[in-house]
């Protein structure tokens, strides 16, 4: 029987586009009805495991970080990725150039926000009724 985790008790921040956030940010945006600028803060939402096929963009600095840009296949959205998570899925994983196909799943580090593999204990946690 394989082992159970916590359920996350946090939430992770999404952009305008759809991004994941590395660093929660806020952004301005117009009003369609009276045409003036309105602040507008990230969508916050909880870390559930996505299948998905990710394409390796490059890499970025954030405010205390370095990190890897992955982008979403299909959608086009992007997703940061911490170091630590990346040496380990370099270490087992064989990455074809097309993308790497697997499940994912959010996860935090300090202030900072990125996505990761999924283990097997999050992804049955998350498909159970």
């Amino acid at each position: 029987m394989p082992s159970k985790t916590k359920a996350k008790t946090y939430k992770v921040p999404y952009g305008p586009k759809g991004d994941l956030q590395h660093y929660p940010e806020n952004w301005w945006k117009a009003s369609l009805t009276t045409g003036e600028r309105e602040l507008f803060g990230p969508e916050w939402r909880t870390p559930e495991p996505m299948k998905a096929t990710l394409v390796y963009v490059g890499y970025a600095r954030g405010r205390s970080a370095a990190y890897f840009i992955w982008r979403h296949y299909i959608t086009g959205t992007r997703y940061p990725m911490f170091m630590t998570d990346f040496d380990e899925m370099m270490r087992t994983r064989t990455i074809p150039i097309q993308g790497v196909h697997a499940t994912w799943i959010e996860c935090k580090r300090g202030q900072n926000y990125g996505i990761r593999i999924a283990t097997e204990a999050e992804i049955a946690v998350c498909s159970e009724p």
